[in-house]
């Protein structure tokens, strides 16, 4: 069976546009314009439910989260478009059930809450996960994506991050927020 694997850092939390030094193309929090950018995102774990979530300027439509475990000591390839299921012998998943958390005048939230699981054969996506991103033994073997669209449906923006980002660069070649 399959090892879990369990993500460290008791809660994991990014933000974008630090200082007006990590700013994509149009981000209004960096002095660009009223697209849809991604502000911050973050992934925690508490009373065996993980919830990730995701705060954009402006309006989003639809979020995907890509989870994929390019750590694992079986890992043995590059990118791949595979959402969930195994993946070069580690597992990945793929979660695209967001729902709005909260909104204003300056930002969107959407999040999604997933039941944490013990064993990949009981993870389902949009339901399930098997990675504790409180726990600290799998920090550096997870790669996480997140790619948001607008209103509309369009495509706005991506950001990588976690233990091999470059394995995400083929579908997310905007990503000027080095995670």
């Amino acid at each position: 069976m399959k090892t879990l694997l369990l993500l460290g850092a008791a809660a994991l939390s990014l933000t974008g546009c630090t200082g007006g030094t990590k700013c994509d193309t149009g981000d209004s929090a960096c002095g660009g314009s009223d697209d849809v950018v991604i502000q911050s995102v973050n992934g925690s774990c508490s009373g065996g439910t993980c919830t990730w979530e995701v705060k954009t300027t402006g309006s989003m439509g639809a979020v995907e989260l890509d989870l994929v475990e390019t750590g694992d000591p079986s890992w043995s390839c590059g990118p791949t478009s595979t959402k969930g299921d195994l993946v070069c012998g580690a597992w990945s998943e793929f979660h695209n059930d967001f729902t709005l958390a909260d909104f204003n005048n300056e930002y969107e939230w959407k999040e999604i809450n997933l039941n944490l699981v013990g064993s990949f054969e009981d993870q389902v996506n949009n339901q399930s996960t098997i990675f504790d991103v409180s726990d600290g033994t799998i920090s550096n073997q997870l790669t996480v994506l997140f790619s948001v669209s607008d209103a509309d449906g369009v495509y706005a923006d991506c950001a990588t991050f976690g233990h091999d980002p470059s394995y995400f660069y083929d579908v997310c070649t905007n990503n000027a927020d080095e995670w």
